[in-house]
């Protein structure tokens, strides 16, 4: 499953992992807090965690997704440390027997916050079968990728398409031929 950052998804900061979190929890986004909570504390549960160690992976769950939580009202260094716990633990725990990959596209649009979570855990999971697969569009002044000593980090630049390229790839996507505006507008994308 591939995340996107999108402008119209500015609202929620966490938004590639909440989506990643959606399809582990078997939840959709927009579902209730309750039932979050109950597939958040049922999965934290085999983790096989201490309580209060469920209790705030639950409320990070929450929190990620977009919804009031107890991590609302921490102070900012504490609220950042028990997302990148949560997030790591669960990866850790995903990672153990089988790997682990998270793609996300369009990272020049990513909140700062949720670049430091990702470059957590490119760090706390370097000894893990873990990879962390990112897009994004060259000219942004976004510092991606972390440098480590610990981690091997591939970037790749990838240049846009030419006029010739991005008309083959949309014909070849669409059911109808598109129109002149359509190819227009993909290849200035």
């Amino acid at each position: 499953q591939t995340n996107w950052i999108g402008k119209s998804r500015g609202a929620n900061v966490w938004w590639p992992i909440a989506m990643a979190l959606s399809s582990y929890l078997g939840v959709e986004p927009d579902e209730g807090v309750e039932m979050i909570r109950s597939l958040a504390a049922s999965k934290a549960g085999k983790l096989g965690l201490p309580q209060q160690d469920i209790d705030t992976m639950v409320e990070v769950f929450v929190h990620l997704l977009g919804r009031p939580s107890a991590i609302d009202r921490l102070e900012p260094t504490a609220a950042r440390n028990a997302v990148h716990a949560a997030v790591t633990s669960v990866l850790m725990q995903r990672s153990n027997g089988r790997p682990i990959i998270i793609v996300i596209d369009d990272l020049h649009w990513a909140d700062p916050m949720l670049l430091d979570l990702l470059e957590h855990c490119v760090r706390a999971l370097s000894r893990h079968p873990f990879a962390l697969i990112t897009a994004m569009r060259t000219g942004h002044d976004v510092a991606w990728p972390p440098s480590t000593d610990r981690t091997t980090v591939a970037s790749l630049n990838l240049q846009p398409l030419g006029r010739q390229a991005t008309d083959e790839v949309a014909c070849a996507l669409l059911d109808e031929e598109p129109d002149q505006a359509l190819l227009d507008a993909l290849h200035v994308r």
